[in-house]
């Protein structure tokens, strides 16, 4: 989940508790700003399932029932759209079961998606993850991406962003691809 994210390259191995405080530390470092100054654009692209949840899918007879989200992601993500106005956050799954019950949190934690730069995509692979962050390098040439993924098939798209990490308990060979 997002108050435990693993980030290599960059030696800020943090894995701290749910205080925001560490989040934006580690914008600061990544992206070169302060609130003060936000002169480029800034995109945080995080898959969902296994990033804001526990990485379970429960179900019963009937199919999915829940997702276990983490308490601590919601206020990071809020405090994040709140103090930096030149961050977009970009949701995205490709659960195309639970996609429902994943846009509910993310609506959720967003407040609708209405007064902040954020949105929410569903059925994206990762192929069109690329395609997505291709085409906000081409129309926005000052802008930076973060992406934050925690499976193999997110291994891609960690290479073809300008700044990547994972939750602590990805797979173990996503962490080799992460800053």
């Amino acid at each position: 989940m997002l108050e435990k994210l693993f980030f290599k390259k960059k030696k800020l191995n943090i894995l701290k508790d749910n205080n925001s405080n560490w989040m934006f530390y580690y914008l600061s470092k990544i992206f070169k700003f302060n609130k003060e100054n936000q002169t480029n654009s800034y995109y945080i692209i995080s898959d969902c399932d296994g990033v804001l949840t526990d990485g379970g899918h429960y179900y019963d007879q009937n199919g999915k029932l829940f997702k276990k989200y983490g308490s601590g992601d919601s206020e990071i993500i809020k405090s994040i759209l709140k103090n930096f106005q030149n961050i977009n956050f970009i949701f995205v799954t490709n659960d195309k079961f639970g996609s429902k019950i994943t846009k509910s949190r993310v609506m959720d934690i967003t407040n609708n998606l209405e007064t902040h730069n954020s949105m929410f995509i569903e059925n994206i692979n990762a192929i069109e993850r690329i395609n997505l962050i291709n085409k906000i390098k081409s129309e926005n040439n000052n802008s930076k991406i973060l992406y934050i993924g925690d499976s193999l098939s997110d291994i891609i798209v960690l290479s073809s962003s300008d700044y990547s990490c994972c939750p602590k308990n990805a797979n173990k060979e996503v962490y080799k691809y992460c800053d």
